[in-house]
């Protein structure tokens, strides 16, 4: 049986493609294309590779933030009617059940300013999303959060509770800290997480830890 994901996404990957100059992946077959509000998983996968392939992990941070691409889609309309991050969470989940996600991002900690999330399987899902596919999700939910007027926000990414890699989200920047020395990312992995994502999201006045970051790609422009 052949799995499907979110069309949406697709939808802001591929448009997002063409506007910083990067050629997506010929579309689906079948009338409605990217239309439908539902793409085969393969589909999703081939543009989250031929991003990473033509640009690297910053540039498929940078490209998932382009939600301003998604104008005029029912998608983009409900997240930015939210009133702030908390509410857009909301509305994120409950577009994830209404689109039968195979994978969800859970809220597992929130304070003031400050919220630790999850991006992993269903109940009953086999298999968790690639770290990829958990990054192109942040980006989105960074871009969001961004669209509605947040500014400052950081994030640091990691797994099993433990998050040692620093994002700077406008430069489409994955930095790492000094004290860890990350391996080489794959076609599908993300400089060496493997699995569920924990993801702490932030503004910079709460996170100071120093780290050093690999400049962005000079061909794709900050958004």
């Amino acid at each position: 049986m052949q799995d499907f994901a979110s069309a949406a996404m697709v939808r802001l990957l591929v448009r997002a493609m063409a506007a910083h100059g990067l050629v997506p992946p010929p579309p689906p077959p079948g009338a409605d294309g990217l239309a439908a509000s539902h793409v085969p998983l393969a589909y999703k996968r081939s543009v989250v590779e031929a991003v990473l392939h033509q640009g690297g992990l910053g540039t498929l941070l940078q490209l998932a933030q382009r939600v301003d691409l998604l104008a005029g889609d029912p998608v983009h309309r409900a997240l930015l009617g939210a009133t702030g991050v908390p509410e857009l969470m909301a509305r994120w989940q409950r577009l994830e059940q209404y689109v039968h996600s195979r994978h969800q991002v859970s809220t597992t900690a929130s304070a003031p300013g400050t919220l630790a999330l999850r991006h992993h399987a269903r109940p009953g899902v086999r298999e968790a999303p690639h770290p990829t596919e958990s990054l192109a999700v942040l980006g989105a939910l960074l871009g969001a959060s961004q669209a509605l007027g947040v500014r400052g926000l950081q994030v640091e990414i990691g797994t099993s509770g433990t998050a040692d890699r620093r994002l700077e989200p406008a430069a489409g920047r994955l930095c790492h800290r000094p004290r860890r020395t990350a391996r080489a990312a794959g076609p599908t992995g993300c400089a060496g997480v493997n699995g569920p994502l924990d993801l702490v999201l932030g503004t910079s006045h709460q996170h100071s830890a120093h780290t050093t970051c690999p400049a962005a790609p000079a061909h794709h422009p900050p958004v």
